[in-house]
Parts: structure tokens; C-alpha cells; sequence
């Protein structure tokens, strides 16, 4: 997100903004910026607070199944919205690096929560991670 401020700046210059549809874009943009930002953090959120549950008498790390949010769709909601935080910088500054950067974290998040799903199904039972549970993309992927 470092060079989220530079891009909409170099996109919002005058020469840019005069020009409606570019104006939509960054507006648009900076709505998915913010939508994918909080989205974010509230998945963390949820997967943090499992860490205060999850102390045993032992002192052995217990896994839980996070709830709540997305998570009851897919695996790893956090990186979703991340997505969308990422599209919305590629619109708002309308830069191909920004479009190429989105691109990459798709392929590179795509295969993490992949992953992250197929671990998730061979630790928890069926009633508390179901096998239809998709990786990233709710009804889709």
C-alpha cells in the first residue's frame, strides 16, 4: 500500500481529473480501497481473537476453525478483500504497474488460500470445516 498515495496523486493531477471518467475511476477506486482495507482488518481481526481461545492446560498451541464473517464461505476472506483493496488502487491511478501488481497478488493469493483451505480440511472435522468450503472467492473459487 506504500505507493497507493503517489498513484492516485499522479491520477488526480489536473490534467487527469478534468476528465469525468477518470474522476469515476478514482472514485470508485477509493470506495474499494476503503471496503477491501476494513474487510481486511476485520478478518484479522477475527483470526487474532482466536488466539486468546486457544490456550490449553498443556501450553500446546490449540487450532481452532475461525468463524464468523466470510469464513463461513470461504477460507481466507482476508486475502479476498485484500484483493479488493488492490483493485482499487489499480483503478484509482489507472497505472499499468498497479493493474500488473493486482494481477500478481491474484496468482500469489489464489495459491495461498488453496492451501491454507486444504489444511484447514485435513484438521478440522466436517461439522467444523465442510469440504464445500471454497478458498477465496465466495460461490466461486
Amino acid at each position: 500500500y506504500a505507493s497507493t498515495t503517489l498513484s492516485i496523486s499522479l491520477a488526480s493531477s489536473p490534467s487527469n481529473v478534468s476528465n469525468p471518467v477518470n474522476m469515476t475511476n478514482i472514485q470508485i477506486g477509493i470506495i474499494l480501497f476503503v471496503i477491501g482495507s476494513l474487510g481486511n482488518l476485520y478478518h484479522h481481526y477475527l483470526l487474532a481473537s482466536l488466539r486468546s481461545n486457544t490456550s490449553s492446560l498443556s501450553g500446546k498451541k490449540k487450532y481452532m476453525a475461525p468463524k464468523g464473517g466470510m469464513f463461513e464461505y470461504v477460507a481466507a476472506p482476508h486475502y479476498f478483500f485484500e484483493l479488493v483493496a488492490w483493485i482499487g488502487i489499480a483503478l484509482a491511478s489507472h497505472q499499468l504497474t498497479a493493474y500488473l501488481n493486482f494481477i500478481s497478488m491474484t496468482c500469489y493469493l489464489m495459491a495461498r488460500s488453496y492451501n491454507q483451505n486444504q489444511w484447514n480440511k485435513k484438521k478440522f472435522e466436517e461439522k467444523e470445516w465442510p469440504s464445500s468450503r471454497m478458498n477465496m472467492i465466495p460461490f466461486l473459487y
